[in-house]
């Protein structure tokens, strides 16, 4: 019991620091928020930040992965039964949540510097993949290619979202290079 207490202990204590790095972030950027403006603004000591991160980048990724985590929860609400659904659901993420998808966006599959969220932002990643190539394979009961075209949707999102392009677009344009 005393475990479940402190797993949520340190759970709430990684989700403060989170939340003022994020907004820090946001107002100065991710290269000129320093540590101890973290830790400052947070009211936690440095020490203790680096209790739970080893560095900024990986309060980055801790964010990236509650961004996708929170993505993956509403496509999930939402049921995603066709491309449309999809694309709505990203759509109104994006109008709801500017913020999150600024960190999704961000996300790159091949970091410079390892983490120890970045196992578990690809597991979020290999999750979202997973309920559009279900998604995809209950539409072609076949299924060849669900996972690879999974995947490749996926990096479309998230181009679109680095190149604020619409889904609806990117997808329009898809279809008719497809059928």
């Amino acid at each position: 019991m005393e475990s479940a207490y402190k797993e949520k202990t340190k759970q709430f204590h990684m989700l403060s620091i989170a939340n003022v790095a994020k907004k820090l972030f946001a107002e100065k950027g991710f290269d000129k928020t320093t540590t101890d403006e973290i830790a400052k603004e947070s009211k936690y000591s440095k020490r203790t930040i680096y209790m739970y991160f080893e560095s900024k980048n990986d309060i980055l990724y801790y964010i990236q992965l509650i961004c996708l985590s929170n993505l993956k929860k509403e496509l999930k609400k939402n049921g995603i039964n066709t491309i449309k659904d999809l694309c709505d659901t990203v759509e109104n993420y994006k109008r709801a949540c500017p913020l999150d998808i600024d960190y999704i966006k961000k996300v790159d599959l091949e970091p410079k510097t390892e983490s120890k969220f970045f196992v578990e932002i690809k597991g979020e990643v290999m999750s979202i993949v997973a309920s559009i190539a279900f998604m995809i394979q209950s539409k072609c009961p076949e299924g060849v290619g669900a996972i690879n075209a999974a995947l490749l949707i996926f990096e479309g999102l998230l181009t679109c979202l680095k190149n604020q392009i619409s889904t609806y677009e990117f997808f329009k344009f898809l279809n008719g290079s497809i059928g």
